[in-house]
């Protein structure tokens, strides 16, 4: 690819104007990668407005669209399939026993996709999980995981490192309860 083309297509992704997505292009986003519609949304206009983000060329996507469309990628899917991809190995490299030091947080997941129980979890990561019982959107009784930091950063290295990828993620979040004590010179409870 010479200079030239390059820049020409440099300046038309720049300029081009993009539709909204259709509910069609957020279910793929979701059946792809397991995220709703809102973050669908942020991610297409993230992707979107970042003109020095990875472009497949029209020649590189012509080679690929007929096994990429079967497989139910659209264009620009598959370029953020290839950048997470990409992060893949970056995150790996990320000082992950330091943020395990410092991080004492608690998170909950609701088990379902990919794992079914605690045991499943247990088998596959190695980890310890808390089962916690819960209310799920639809009123129904639900179980969900409960983990600390540690935990958490290893279940997302073992989803990352998993082939054929995971594309359901399980949503992680924080309890922000403060642990409490008993303090051993007053008789007040401590944070």
């Amino acid at each position: 690819m010479d200079l030239l083309q390059h820049l020409e297509e440099f300046a038309t992704s720049a300029t081009r104007v993009e539709e909204e997505p259709t509910s069609n292009d957020l279910l793929r986003w979701h059946r792809l990668f397991g995220y709703s519609a809102p973050d669908a949304l942020d991610v297409i206009a993230e992707i979107r407005n970042n003109i020095n983000g990875r472009k497949l060329s029209d020649e590189q996507w012509d080679l690929l669209k007929v096994g990429k469309e079967a497989e139910g990628y659209d264009r620009e899917t598959y370029e953020h399939q290839l950048h997470l991809w990409s992060t893949k190995s970056s995150a790996r490299l990320r000082p992950s026993h330091l943020m395990r030091s410092r991080d004492t947080a608690t998170y909950i997941f609701q088990l379902g996709r990919p794992f079914k129980d605690i045991e499943a979890l247990q088998r596959a990561v190695g980890v310890s999980a808390e089962l916690r019982r819960g209310q799920g959107e639809e009123g129904e009784t639900t179980d969900f995981a409960c983990v600390d930091s540690a935990a958490k950063l290893a279940i997302e290295d073992w989803l990352m490192t998993q082939s054929p990828p995971i594309t359901h993620r399980p949503t992680f979040i924080r309890l922000s309860l403060a642990l409490k004590d008993l303090s051993d010179t007053s008789s007040h409870p401590t944070l």
